[in-house]
């Protein structure tokens, strides 16, 4: 190993440093992409997808080469590390990619102006994770399965985010929140014992 000194562009991300925090973003990465996908001008909601829209199977006409939508996910999925807002998008995107249809290439859309968005990391906070979560009950039209979501701070920096749809079905709203609840507790108590090993001590 060696020390390349302060880090400042690294596999697609780039690091902003001051003496508050470190902003984390995939500027250039995301310009590449509009442009490899001739996307310049693309537009879109924030959130980019709708999350009341529902993709269901077969109900449009299927694309009839699946290789471009499936490279680009691929590529949203990379941008999933500094991006929080798209995870569901992504996530719901990522269940077609064997037979992706029109309306699920629209709704895979990187609006131009959100390309600066990141995650800002603050340099100095108190050392207090924070954990917020939900879920929709029976959200996915395709499977009936629930959908959790939940996103881990430390101090006022976000530092671990996930959306994952749930193993099985649940039978009430209560249960889907209950399994959404022990997915982020173990989300936390890997941290707490990754940053008691890094010699992090808790308030």
């Amino acid at each position: 190993m060696k020390d390349s000194g302060n880090i400042r562009y690294f596999l697609g991300i780039e690091v902003d440093k001051s003496d508050a925090s470190f902003f984390i973003s995939q500027n250039k990465y995301v310009m590449n992409l509009l442009k490899e996908f001739h996307m310049p001008s693309a537009k879109g909601t924030k959130p980019p997808m709708d999350p009341q829209v529902k993709l269901l199977a077969d109900s449009g006409e299927y694309l009839p080469d699946p290789t471009p939508y499936q490279h680009l996910i691929g590529k949203l999925i990379y941008l999933t590390i500094t991006r929080l807002d798209i995870a569901f998008t992504v996530h719901t995107l990522s269940q077609f990619m064997n037979k992706p249809y029109a309306s699920c290439k629209t709704c895979a859309k990187i609006p131009k102006k959100l390309s600066r968005q990141g995650v800002l990391l603050a340099s100095s906070s108190a050392v207090v994770l924070t954990a917020y979560l939900d879920s929709d009950w029976t959200g996915c039209p395709l499977s009936r399965k629930s959908t959790t979501g939940f996103c881990v701070l430390l101090g006022k920096s976000p530092i671990l985010w996930k959306t994952k749809k749930q193993k099985m079905e649940a039978r009430s709203a209560a249960e889907a929140e209950y399994r959404a609840m022990a997915l982020t507790t173990c989300g936390v108590v890997c941290l707490t014992q990754l940053l008691k090993k890094l010699g992090i001590k808790f308030a």
